[in-house]
């Protein structure tokens, strides 16, 4: 039986009001991979492992280090974002969920690009408010596009990113890894105690 879906707290209805010039026009472009649904307003995230999209290693340095910017049309080549996976190993990468905005149980249905998203945590700042990127994924494991909150993730390939990336990776192989009498096996995330934060607003 699959889990419910999550609800997670809407930072903004319009978070992209709140940006401006080319750094808008993108996000706007960005949002329109998944419906044009801004994923910072999604309420019925999914927690099932089994809707996350398939997606390798492959993928991921492909991405990160081949995929050209929009801004400025030249490879990412963001070899400081592949270490990121220490970051997943560590465990601070959190509550991972996906989203969609087509019915999976529509049989005939197009294959429709998945939204993931999940909470990355500061190793050297606990007290402060883990970041919340977000990746659009192609049904056949191709990364189309990225965000983050964080300077760096604006330009779409920042170390929030690519820490979500290796934390699906991980979770979809040791998901899809069978033998004939086994079910998946499910690759359980390290641990650690969250520390309480507060909000900007309120230090």
């Amino acid at each position: 039986m699959s889990k419910p879906p999550a609800k997670r707290h809407k930072e903004s209805d319009r978070y992209a009001d709140q940006l401006t010039g080319p750094v808008k026009a993108r996000y706007l472009e960005k949002i329109k991979l998944c419906g044009g649904v801004d994923p910072y307003s999604v309420s019925t995230w999914s927690v099932d492992d089994g809707r996350l999209p398939s997606l390798g290693y492959k993928d991921i340095v492909e991405y990160l280090m081949l995929k050209k910017s929009p801004y400025t049309r030249e490879a990412f080549k963001a070899i400081k974002s592949l270490g990121a996976h220490n970051q997943v190993t560590s465990g601070w990468v959190k509550d991972v969920l996906s989203w969609s905005n087509r019915n999976p149980s529509h049989q005939g249905a197009t294959p429709a690009n998945t939204c993931v998203t999940g909470k990355v945590y500061h190793s050297q700042r606990l007290s402060d408010p883990p970041e919340q990127p977000w990746v659009i994924v192609s049904h056949d494991g191709e990364i189309l596009t990225a965000h983050c909150r964080c300077q760096a993730g604006l330009g779409e390939t920042c170390s929030h990113v690519a820490a979500l990336l290796f934390t699906v990776e991980a979770t979809v192989r040791i998901r899809d890894s069978t033998t004939v009498t086994q079910k998946p096996a499910y690759w359980n995330m390290p641990n650690f105690k969250e520390v309480a934060y507060l909000p900007a607003h309120k230090r």
